[in-house]
């Protein structure tokens, strides 16, 4: 996830750009970087995701039957999407609260681009 919004930090402008290598170079590694990633990912995916067990897979779904927030049936009931979704939901905000904290020269959209992937 991280590498791939890195990729955009290029087209807004918001990378370091020494005068010492040549600017393509550092596109050029990031998006080697990022195929490198996707390519571990689907290698983990294509050998080990028959090992995957679903029901051992409970983070942050404890939160959610403290509070009895889960649907009592229905494919939500135990599914990391929940958890995952909540997650993300938290950094959202998180990184809205950053923004407020982090001020930068930028437009509000690039300066919360940058407090969402940091």
């Amino acid at each position: 996830g991280a590498r791939t919004l890195h990729l955009l930090s290029h087209y807004l402008g918001l990378h370091y750009l020494p005068a010492v290598l040549p600017w393509f170079l550092y596109p050029l590694f990031d998006v080697i970087n990022a195929t490198a990633g996707l390519s571990l990912l689907a290698i983990f995916a294509l050998y080990y995701f028959r090992t995957y067990e679903r029901e051992k897979d409970n983070f942050g779904i404890h939160f959610f039957e403290k509070f009895d927030l889960l649907p009592k049936t229905g494919p939500l009931r135990s599914s990391p999407a929940v958890a995952a979704g909540f997650l993300y939901a938290f950094i959202t905000v998180l990184a809205l609260v950053w923004y407020c904290i982090r001020r930068s020269r930028h437009s509000f959209w690039v300066s919360y681009f940058c407090c969402f992937y940091e």
